[in-house]
């Protein structure tokens, strides 16, 4: 259930690395949730540098400064990442035009049933917290 090979780290970075408003799910969000989530190919060291990236640029994501090694497999190991990315950001589901692009890539990349699941999931939590 790996993410297609050409979704790079490069890639991931540059995501990372763009300008989101607040209250956005942006594609880098949403790419960082899918690899966490359902590629898990990354390594530790990897997913790491991606997150404090994330919070140097961005202090809704403050949060993930300190994360450990120890952390990262709280977070691999959590079946729903978004979830605990809702409890700091509080964002919702709403893609501007180059998000909606990335959406459907990815979902053509990861199989059928597991995006629609991480999907669903980013959904009900955000209709949890209407």
């Amino acid at each position: 259930m790996a993410v297609n090979e050409d979704l790079s780290l490069d890639t991931l970075m540059a995501f990372v690395e763009a300008d989101f408003e607040k209250d956005l799910l942006s594609a880098e969000l949403l790419t960082l949730i899918v690899v966490a989530n359902a590629g898990r190919s990354l390594r530790k060291s990897e997913l790491l540098r991606i997150l404090k990236k994330l919070a140097e640029r961005h202090e809704l994501f403050a949060w993930f400064k300190h994360a450990t090694r120890d952390d990262i497999d709280d977070i691999v190991e959590t079946p729903y990442l978004v979830v605990d990315v809702y409890d700091i950001v509080n964002y919702r589901i709403r893609l501007n035009e180059r998000g909606k692009r990335l959406y459907a890539q990815l979902s053509a990349r990861i199989e059928k049933s597991v995006f629609e699941s991480i999907v669903r999931s980013i959904k009900e939590v955000s209709a949890g917290e209407s």
